[in-house]
């Protein structure tokens, strides 16, 4: 069947399977081809992790040796302190000028023996002795107070010769049959006796007697400064890390991995310190074997000592128990030489293959699990485009259907439109008319607010030069109110000076009134002088009278002054009510002015406004007729719609559809179309 004749659903049908299976076949094929390569790459990614746990393993025992010998070297460090306090309480270290004391000197490392003659060493001028047993009764002085106080060992020891060998002759440290272990020498080629012979203290590792100790080797002194002593204390170092090998050893790494640590040096190479679960611990890690079956211990052992500090590296061995099985391990190797310590964390290789190969298997489930699934999701993609394809081809035809007969129904809108139109365009023009009408009013209103703006600012100005007049007459009349009170004061002192002269001539009359008592009194002689006396006593009398008239009517003056500066007063204080209102009608004329301003600004705003306004009703005028046209042409394209309806069915439908069947209405329309709807 040629595409263009097909139904629509088919076409639907055909699509849907297509886009569902291409994309889910190139994935299925993109997993077949990558599979293999995801599968090495997760092995690598797991061999890597697995290595990264046994490094990370390896560091922290290594970190954990590295802090405990920091910490066992402080005590160390601590407990020299004491003995040297204790020393010093005892008194001065010296050997003895007189006395000799003879000694079977054994080398702890050759074990050779040879007989000595020594001056005794004294410590406070008292000799230590010779003491081999343990007795409570007999205690050794200074070695016993700092093992009571401490806990730890101490030693004496004392030059046996010029190459500098170190003879013990006092100790609290133990032999294996349980006696002091005096006697022994240290040979000068012992990095403790050449340290000490520098005159510098040992702190370290050190082989004592029979085991390793955490030491401190003290160097004593005579008055030249030659080193004749040394002074050790020091802590068995399986005493001291004991707690770490049980906290190792109860660590697992995965299920076939453990911890196991070696020595490296002299007759202690290859010796296991901690074993796993600590049963092998001071055997030989013989079970270590190369792949192609030879004995690999001494080069595992060597490899190990040339790691430097903090360096981890990766051995893979062969691991035998003893009989003829064996199995391949992966190891991480450190070695701490302060202890010695070659550390290894170990892991078979059977075990990280199983993880990278359960992660294989996982990755084959996962791809045919795909294969599976891709298959039934094609086949039910292909039954849901089948329904949806049927269902939507029923909905869109009953859909178009609806449309055909939307479509007659938009024909008449159109027409009903363009009516609408019409009538809108001649109200318009009506609108346009009316508009015109109110802007010629507004204006009207805008030119007569422009007036009264011009008069209220000419009032506005009349106003401000009347009040500058009231002021102006304010300040006059204030200083006319001063010359009177002036005129008040200068007239109050003219009347104390008429005080004055009336007060003189009152004495004058005084004075004549006695002069012509005097006259009498002289009869003749003073006739003459009281004639002088009464024109004088007349002279005075007339002063009086007129002081007293010139008092009177200055007194009157001042009266009339006062009056007049009362009246100047209230002439000012009007004068400034006067301008007070002034003002406050100034201000009521600049608002008016401000106001009628604004008032003049709306107009003009409004009257721009209504010009728009006319602009716009003018413009949707000549819209109306334009929409007029557009509504001919929406009945022309309703006609077009139907015509491709038509054309809409017959590809639903195929060719062999006639567009009368298609134009035919669904009786099922509003149901249809509000399923298609909620759809």
């Amino acid at each position: 069947m040629v595409w263009g004749a097909m139904k629509f659903s088919s076409k639907l049908i055909i699509i849907g399977g297509i886009a569902t299976a291409v994309p889910a076949l190139s994935v299925l094929a993109m997993l077949f081809w990558k599979t293999p390569g995801i599968a090495a790459d997760i092995q690598v990614e797991i061999d890597a992790l697995a290595k990264s746990q046994l490094e990370e393993q390896t560091r922290s025992v290594l970190q954990t040796a590295q802090l405990v010998d920091t910490m066992l070297r402080a005590t160390t460090v601590s407990y020299l302190s004491t003995a040297e306090t204790i020393l010093e309480q005892a008194g001065k270290v010296e050997p003895s000028p007189s006395e000799n004391a003879k000694w079977n000197a054994i080398n702890q490392i050759t074990k050779r023996s040879n007989q000595i003659e020594l001056p005794r060493l004294l410590v406070g001028g008292n000799w230590l002795g010779q003491e081999r047993n343990f007795d409570s009764t007999r205690r050794v002085p200074l070695i016993d107070d700092v093992g009571d106080r401490t806990g730890i060992t101490c030693t004496l020891f004392q030059r046996m010769n010029e190459q500098g060998d170190m003879l013990r002759v006092a100790t609290n440290v133990k032999t294996l049959s349980g006696h002091r272990a005096i006697s022994t020498y240290i040979p000068n080629a012992s990095p403790v006796v050449q340290t000490v012979l520098k005159g510098e203290t040992f702190f370290g590792r050190a082989y004592v007697v029979n085991q390793f100790y955490i030491t401190a080797y003290k160097p004593l002194h005579d008055d030249n400064g030659r080193v004749i002593a040394i002074l050790y204390v020091g802590l068995p170092e399986a005493a001291a890390t004991n707690s770490i090998k049980e906290t190792l050893a109860q660590r697992s790494v995965g299920e076939t991995g453990h911890i196991f640590i070696l020595n490296t040096t002299g007759s202690n190479e290859g010796k296991l310190i901690l074993s796993k679960n600590r049963q092998r611990d001071g055997q030989r890690f013989d079970s270590l074997v190369e792949q192609n079956g030879s004995p690999s211990l001494k080069a595992f052992v060597e490899r190990g000592k040339s790691l430097q500090a903090d360096q981890i590296e990766f051995l893979s061995y062969r691991e035998t128990d003893g009989g003829s099985s064996s199995r391949d391990m992966v190891a991480a190797i450190a070695y701490y030489s302060p202890w010695d310590w070659l550390i290894s964390t170990c892991i078979s290789q059977e075990e990280l293959n199983a993880a990278s190969k359960q992660a294989s298997e996982s990755l084959v489930a996962i791809r045919n699990t795909e294969l599976y699934t891709t298959v039934v999701a094609i086949a039910l993609a292909l039954g849901f485009f089948y329904q949806i394809s049927r269902r939507l081809a029923r909905r869109i035809k009953n859909v178009a259907d609806r449309l055909e007969q939307d479509g007659a129904q938009t024909h008449e809108a159109a027409e009903d439109i363009s009516r609408a139109f019409a009538e809108l365009a001649q109200g318009s023009h009506q609108q346009v008319a009316r508009l015109e009408e109110t802007s010629a009013a507004v204006e009207q209103i805008s030119s007569m607010t422009q007036k009264n703006v011009e008069a209220a600012q000419k009032a506005n100005s009349l106003t401000s030069d009347a009040r500058s007049e009231a002021e102006s007459s304010k300040v006059e009349i204030g200083e006319m109110v001063g010359a009177m009170q002036d005129m008040a004061k200068s007239s109050a002192d003219i009347s104390s000076i008429i005080s004055t002269i009336d007060e003189i001539a009152f004495q004058t009359n005084i004075l004549a009134l006695n002069a012509a008592v005097e006259a009498a009194r002289a009869g003749e002689a003073g006739a003459g002088f009281a004639i002088v006396a009464d024109e004088v006593r007349t002279l005075a009398q007339r002063s009086a009278e007129a002081a007293r008239d010139t008092s009177a009517k200055i007194e009157e003056a001042i009266a009339k002054s006062a009056s007049g500066s009362e009246i100047c007063s209230r002439v000012a204080n009007s004068l400034s009510s006067v301008a007070e209102k002034i003002q406050n009608i100034d201000q009521l004329v600049e608002e008016i002015a401000s106001s009628s301003q604004d008032q003049s600004i709306g107009i003009k705003g409004i009257t721009s406004s209504i010009v728009s306004i006319d602009s716009i009703t003018q413009q949707h005028a000549s819209n109306s007729h334009g929409m007029t046209d557009r509504t001919d042409n929406l009945k022309h394209q309703a006609g077009s719609l139907q015509e491709m309806l038509g054309e809409l069915v017959e590809i639903i439908e195929g060719q062999g559809t006639t567009n009368q069947q298609a134009a035919q209405p669904s009786q099922q329309q509003p149901k249809q179309t509000l399923e298609l709807a909620q759809a």
